[in-house]
């Protein structure tokens, strides 16, 4: 349970972490800035070590994600009772973080392929 409670932070804090999350943050407004803020802050100060820098250097890096997947993995299972925490402040910022909008336009043999996380997401699938 906790490794899925790990991935969430982390991809909910991804999309903030980036650059272009960073612009999508601030068009949410402010209580949704404040929430991934406030998971962020959480983080830091769980995870001991250049985790949490590492992943802020480099939010698209596969590797940096699941080291900070790891190690938050590691901090719920030693204290059990973070995980409560940990989930509220998830539920707070993923609504925004996670929803994604996309539209494409599909054109050649037919093939489409849509990969999904989250929740709330919608895809517009225009065949032309």
């Amino acid at each position: 349970m906790s490794i899925e409670l790990a991935s969430a932070a982390v991809g909910a804090l991804v999309p903030y972490l980036s650059a272009a999350g960073e612009k999508a943050a601030q068009a949410l407004g402010a209580e949704a800035a404040t929430e991934l803020r406030a998971l962020w802050d959480w983080v830091k100060g769980k995870v001991a070590g250049g985790t949490t820098e590492a992943l802020a250097a480099t939010p698209a890096d596969a590797k940096a994600q699941g080291k900070l997947e790891g190690a938050l993995e590691q901090v719920l299972e030693d204290e059990p009772a973070l995980a409560d925490e940990l989930r509220r402040l998830v539920e707070a910022a993923e609504p925004e973080a996670t929803r994604l909008e996309q539209t494409m336009n599909i054109q050649g043999d037919d093939n489409v392929a849509v990969q999904n996380t989250g929740h709330g997401n919608t895809y517009n699938i225009n065949k032309g």
